[in-house]
């Protein structure tokens, strides 16, 4: 770490500020079981929908293991006094501090830019446009040539290197404050680049503004990992190098957060095929069991026939379907897919019918703007049957 010391000396025994070292543990743990959670349900999304595993799933999990390691260190510096006033923490308890905050900003750095290219790369899965992906690569790049840039600064910052953390050693130092800098400015305008950077294609959708509000507002609640950058930015400044146990532990854990958050942002825009799952599965059997208790004599015999007709065969047979699932927010952003989709439509209803029915024809002559977003479009008979009273 730096030679730079405060001004005012330091007195020992005389530490204003209590054990932290609970909120610590607490915190590093919480927030890395969330960052876990939303990643399994990214991963169960994906699987549900028969969505192949992408670039954009590889780095998110890769940040995934990167936010445990994190939390490990946090741990691992809480064990060593990490959180408590220098008075009460032992000389090389200290050093060992110390050297522990090394590795975890390597880790740290590591972790963010895993995140910023888990989303890049999605936004390239999603907006084909040439000149969409041309700003999405030079994003990709200015954030590994960022992350390259601090890992060696966090890991050359004195001569000698063990001089970070043994501050009796003979040697030197770079300026704290400027490293401090250097880190966190490109981080946040690399943050704000990737949250504005969809927002055009959004709003060229064709499709309500209501809806264009939905789909947007899925991106900005990644504004919060720029928050946590922000924050973390300012208590970096608060650090007092003559009580570092305890000054360190609130960037320490910022840090970590928001790595974890970072995650969970980037997980987001995955799920809304899982929650429309969800929530298309919960309205069908409430309007079932509706339906059921006000017409109890009458039932159709199509939906009978149908619901048999494309339920798994209980011998373990395939699904008997003439249509499958698309992930949504890919089939909304991209016209691309909605093509793909419409042909492999027609092309699974010709091989189990033989013939093509006037709806498909349809369906395949129809415009993206004409078809409704978020719909699957059924033409059904239905034939009623009352039975007598």
């Amino acid at each position: 770490m730096s030679s730079e010391r405060p001004s005012n000396p330091y007195i020992p025994g005389q530490s204003p500020y209590t054990d932290r070292q609970h909120t610590v543990r607490a915190t590093a743990v919480a927030v890395s079981v969330v960052a876990a959670f939303f990643v399994c349900l990214r991963l169960l999304s994906r699987y549900i929908r028969r969505i192949k595993l992408g670039l954009d799933d590889a780095f998110i999990v890769a940040a995934l293991v990167f936010t445990f390691a994190s939390m490990a260190l946090a741990l691992l510096s809480a064990h060593y006094g990490m959180a408590v006033p220098t008075d009460r923490v032992r000389p090389q308890d200290t050093r060992t501090i110390l050297m522990i905050m090394v590795p975890w900003e390597c880790v740290y750095c590591t972790g963010v830019v895993l995140v910023k290219l888990s989303i890049l790369s999605f936004y390239s899965r999603i907006f084909e446009t040439r000149t969409f992906k041309t700003a999405a690569y030079i994003l990709s790049f200015t954030t590994i040539s960022w992350g390259i840039a601090i890992n060696c600064v966090s890991i050359f910052q004195c001569t000698p290197v063990h001089r970070a953390w043994d501050v009796m050693a003979s040697g030197s130092c770079i300026d704290t404050k400027a490293s401090f800098i250097g880190n966190a400015v490109p981080n946040i305008c690399t943050d704000f680049c990737i949250l504005l950077l969809p927002m055009p294609v959004i709003w060229r959708l064709h499709a309500s503004v209501l809806h264009r509000l939905s789909i947007a507002t899925i991106f900005i609640l990644g504004g919060f990992v720029i928050f946590a950058s922000i924050y973390r930015f300012i208590t970096l400044f608060s650090m007092d190098f003559q009580d570092v146990s305890y000054t360190f532990s609130n960037p320490s854990l910022w840090s970590l957060i928001e790595v974890a958050f970072g995650i969970v942002c980037a997980c987001l825009p995955t799920l809304r095929p899982l929650l429309s799952t969800f929530f298309d599965a919960f309205n069908s059997t409430l309007e079932s069991t509706r339906n059921s208790t006000s017409h109890p004599t009458q039932r159709p015999r199509a939906y009978e026939n149908g619901y048999k007709r494309n339920m798994v065969d209980q011998k373990g047979g395939e699904p008997k379907r003439n249509f499958q699932r698309i992930n949504e927010l890919e089939h909304q952003l991209n016209p691309d897919a909605k093509r793909r989709s419409k042909n492999h439509f027609i092309s699974v209803a010709r091989s189990n019918r033989g013939n093509i029915t006037p709806f498909e024809e349809d369906i395949s002559t129809t415009s993206g703007d004409e078809v409704p977003l978020n719909a699957i479009r059924v033409k059904n008979s239905v034939e009623w049957q009352v039975a007598a009273r």
